[in-house]
């Protein structure tokens, strides 16, 4: 789920796919590391939002990798037989990830990081964060299933493409102007209307122009124990 200037709450959240693979190494019973690699889609829009009258909307296919650190709150035992059912666990992680902006107009997708629509350029890659919580199920010896939270926030304010302010409309060229401003599809015309809110030069094109964007996953998983620990029997 996308956290950002065109969605500022769950009524107006678009979830979409996540697909993700990771490996664990444990160190200890209780700690171990996580590198995680997802794919998933971010998407938002204004007519879902607190400002339909923006009239802005994206959407982004990402890929993360992240590198996470998952503190178990349960023994992780190497001996599989002695694990809990229920294994709860928290992780903090760091990684990046590369987005890719697109706009619907007439019926097509539209990248808008060339377009520059504010006026400035600005990277698909951003560094980011990772916080969440999570809880596996023992299924057998080797499997178990698991369900995942997590919030990442990042260090760009332009997933959605969307951050500051209008520029004046007339130094933008082509499709460029036309999708930085996209009241006249309510019928606004600027030139025509005193309003000036929505598209005039220096106001605000963005919610949170000082808040960077962010992210959540919500992930079913599959785990499966692939080096089996050799468990010393007692002699008798």
């Amino acid at each position: 789920m996308y956290h950002g200037d065109l969605c500022d709450g769950l009524s107006c959240q678009q979830p979409s796919f996540n697909i993700g693979l990771y490996s664990r190494y444990v160190f200890t019973d209780y700690y171990s590391i996580r590198p995680r690699l997802n794919i998933f889609r971010l998407q938002g829009d204004d007519a879902n939002g607190s400002r339909p009258e923006r009239n802005l909307n994206f959407r982004s296919d990402n890929v993360s990798f992240f590198t996470d650190f998952v503190w178990d709150l349960t023994p992780n035992k190497m001996n599989t037989y002695s694990r809990s059912v229920l294994q709860p666990y928290l992780l903090v992680g760091i990684g990046f990830l590369w987005f890719n902006p697109k706009t619907e107009y007439n019926g097509e997708w539209v990248a808008l990081q060339p377009l520059q629509t504010e006026g400035k350029g600005y990277s698909r890659f951003a560094f980011a964060a990772s916080f969440g919580l999570g809880l596996r199920f023992k299924v057998s010896k080797y499997l178990s299933f698991g369900l995942e939270v997590s919030i990442q926030p990042t260090t760009t304010d332009y997933l959605d493409d969307v951050s500051g302010e209008y520029v004046n409309n007339k130094t933008l060229l082509g499709t460029s102007a036309i999708l930085a401003d996209r009241t006249n599809e309510l019928g606004i015309i600027p030139d025509q209307t005193s309003d000036g809110v929505h598209w005039q030069e220096g106001t605000a094109r963005g919610n949170t122009p000082k808040i960077w964007d962010g992210f959540s996953l919500i992930s079913f998983q599959t785990e499966i124990d692939l080096v089996r620990a050799k468990v010393k029997c007692p002699e008798i």
